[in-house]
């Protein structure tokens, strides 16, 4: 009870909820992408998710350098606006060289993401912290990774239903190039959910954003 009256955490809850959608609706379109849209292999697929992961791999560091330079809440709402972005353009790709630019750079947007949404559950802790007098952190984390999962069941509902309702032929492949935009959609969605968000880096920081004593 007392987790669900956590109002900032609801906002984070939510907020990644809708991100997880379109994470998963992103890794379940990459096989009608290629095949359909690039024209390319079944064999090429992995190769552009192994980009996407290499990507988010080589680009962890400088989220993290970030990380300790500025503060997290303005940093994941850069990366989830610049997500957002990239995701909108995925419509217009069609070639190889578009695709692993876009690739790249959704590792790298989505990488950024997935760090700083992990260190900003230990400031949800802090801040239960201080209205319970008890540090709770299985409950969160297990609430948390619930988000996440119901993000991915939704995801992997709402593709298939793009696809067959708009096409996902290499005659039309309408519905895997519009899954992108929609995938933008929950990523903005995500990111108006959160404006509301205000814990602070730090029990200090956080105090002073809402007003405890």
């Amino acid at each position: 009870k007392a987790t669900f009256q956590n109002k900032q955490f609801l906002i984070l809850f939510f907020s990644t909820l809708a991100i997880h959608i379109a994470y998963q609706m992103v890794l379940a379109n990459f096989p009608y992408f290629v095949t359909l849209v690039l024209r390319q292999t079944e064999g090429d697929v992995g190769i552009y998710q192994g980009v996407l992961i290499i990507c988010m791999a080589l680009t962890g560091p400088i989220w993290m350098w970030f990380n300790r330079k500025y503060n997290q809440r303005v940093l994941l709402n850069a990366s989830m606006i610049l997500l957002g972005v990239i995701f909108v353009f995925g419509f217009l790709v069609v070639t190889s060289v578009q695709a692993y630019i876009f690739v790249a750079l959704v590792g790298t947007a989505l990488g950024g993401y997935l760090i700083l949404i992990y260190a900003m559950m230990g400031n949800v802790v802090d801040y239960d912290e201080l209205l319970t007098k008890r540090r709770r952190e299985a409950i969160y984390y297990g609430t948390f990774s619930f988000a996440i999962g119901l993000g991915t069941a939704v995801g992997t509902l709402i593709l298939p239903l793009l696809l067959q309702t708009f096409g996902y032929t290499q005659a039309n492949p309408l519905g895997v190039r519009l899954a992108f935009p929609v995938m933008a959609v929950f990523i903005f969605a995500g990111y108006f959910l959160f404006q509301k968000y205000r814990i602070g880096d730090t029990p200090e920081e956080t105090k002073k954003n809402l007003n405890i004593e």
